[in-house]
């Protein structure tokens, strides 16, 4: 009974940034999303994972249903019964166009890095592959994305009794609109609200998008590294190497964020540049050594942002799904079936946030203009 709360979303509704701000002012740990395993076996990760935290702040989330994933329906539904501490319940949620856009639109299973370590021998090419283009596979049945995506009311009705649910969509955690999101889930779920030296981070892109498939990079800082014609073959791994870590955002306290003093705008950071305090003033001790470190840190984080919009802008787009739905009658048909079935939930307790949902909302129009012709033709069909 080690956990606070249970942590349910969609994949694609922002759990991974929800996570970190949790963990930020909660000092949080989710066990364990992503878990994996039939059900008995995730039963003995949670379990152990608890008992190994026993002193810690802890929620076990969830992220799927599919019956198969965990054995067969038996094995799930005897994990999930297993839950005897009955807790809240916070459920994230989002556009179900946007979860589709999401599932099909990017490089999953890809690495779009060469090479995840590196020294200042290396040029941006030696680290980051070579542009390519996308290629969408839009299924003409949505049945596949039941087990993470639309998977609301199976996944509550697993839980029926825990009738204390929040529901949060994703454009909560966006922006300045976070601070506001994170007072209201401090009181509702007792952890500390921000205060104003987290607003910055709070207020960020913790996942851009594309980034996922670039970081962490880490660069091994060595003085004899700057004047070579050639990169090195290996890795220059000196025992005495200044080490920079280049991520996305994250909140450590152990760690020296370099991002503004490289002289990076701050107005488009999704990036985190981290070194060690004392790499930090090791560097610091040869001014013109770290000059030059800064500049080719500067100029390689430019060229990843540049590399980011390019990736992003032969991403799938959400009109991309609608214009399949709109031409794909099968696909139209069975995204409809299932979120009628699995939006019941949702839209019976917060209608507003349906409403809120531009893209579905113009789905259900399409359906409706769609079915609307077909029920004419048919109509047609039988008077002649």
């Amino acid at each position: 009974d080690n956990y606070e709360f249970v942590l349910m979303f969609s994949h694609g509704a922002g759990a991974c940034a929800l996570m970190n701000f949790l963990f930020l002012l909660g000092r949080f740990h989710s066990i364990d999303y992503f878990c994996g395993g039939e059900g008995d076996v995730r039963y003995n990760k949670f379990y152990n994972r608890l008992l190994e935290l026993k002193n810690e702040r802890n929620i076990i989330s969830i992220n799927d249903v599919a019956p198969s994933w965990y054995g067969n329906k038996n094995k799930r539904d005897k994990l999930f019964s297993s839950f005897q501490k009955i807790t809240p319940i916070l459920f994230q949620i989002r556009d179900p166009m946007e979860l589709i856009k999401h599932a099909y639109g990017r490089k999953w299973g890809n690495d779009l890095a060469k090479s995840r370590e590196f020294d200042l021998s290396f040029q941006f090419n030696d680290i980051i592959k070579e542009v390519e283009n996308y290629t969408y596979n839009l299924p003409d049945n949505l049945e596949g994305q039941k087990p993470q995506s639309f998977l609301w009311k199976t996944l509550k009705d697993c839980f029926a009794k825990f009738t204390d649910c929040t529901y949060l969509d994703i454009s909560k955690i966006r922006g300045k609109e976070t601070i506001k999101t994170m007072h209201i889930l401090a009181k509702k779920f007792n952890f500390q609200a921000p205060k104003q030296e987290d607003e910055e981070y709070l207020t960020k892109s913790l996942f851009g998008g594309n980034l996922y498939f670039l970081f962490p990079l880490m660069l091994y800082a060595n003085k004899e590294d700057l004047l070579k014609s050639k990169r090195n073959i290996n890795v220059n791994k000196k025992a005495d190497s200044i080490i920079i870590y280049i991520k996305a955002l994250e909140h450590n306290k152990n760690y020296i964020d370099l991002y503004g003093e490289i002289g990076l705008q701050k107005t488009e950071n999704l990036i985190g540049i981290y070194i060690k305090k004392d790499d930090y003033y090791q560097l610091k001790k040869d001014s013109i050594f770290c000059k030059e470190v800064f500049l080719y840190i500067k100029k390689l984080v430019e060229k990843l942002y540049h590399r980011i919009q390019i990736e992003d802008d032969l991403m799938l787009k959400v009109e991309d799904v609608l214009k399949h739905l709109r031409n794909n009658s099968s696909a139209r048909i069975s995204a409809k079936n299932i979120l009628d079935e699995e939006l019941v939930c949702i839209k019976q307790h917060h209608p507003d946030i349906v409403a809120s949902w531009k893209y579905y909302q113009e789905f259900e129009k399409m359906c409706e203009e769609l079915d609307g012709e077909s029920e004419i033709k048919q109509i047609e069909n039988n008077s002649n």
